[in-house]
């Protein structure tokens, strides 16, 4: 009895460990508990993914007026700029404050 007395903390608690994992592991398998416990996740989630499903066909929608209006600005000529909007340049290719003026010529690779 006495030597039982003696083991019995170090057997404490790895019995005490295997009993709350199995108690945690019951806790997560369904029929355990109430209904009401377990369908109320559920029909969050299920509002959670219809409204995220909403918001999708939202930004698609929008996405696909954008594409049209990418398509059409892409099929018209590029305006051609105003007359009066001339800028002039220096040798080094800097803006000699004439005109609008911001713009610098492209250097052409060709």
């Amino acid at each position: 009895m006495d030597q039982l007395l003696t083991v019995l903390p170090y057997l404490v608690c790895p019995i005490g460990m295997g009993l709350m994992m199995w108690l945690l592991s019951r806790r997560g398998k369904p029929g355990v508990g109430t209904g009401a416990e377990l369908n109320a996740p559920a029909l969050v989630h299920n509002d959670e993914v219809a409204g995220l499903r909403a918001e999708l066909a939202r930004v698609q929608g929008r996405q696909a007026a954008i594409a049209r209006q990418l398509d059409i600005l892409e099929e018209q000529p590029a305006p051609s700029e105003p007359a009066g909007r001339a800028v002039k340049y220096s040798a080094a290719g800097q803006d000699d404050g004439v005109g609008t003026g911001a713009r610098r010529p492209r250097a052409d690779s060709t």
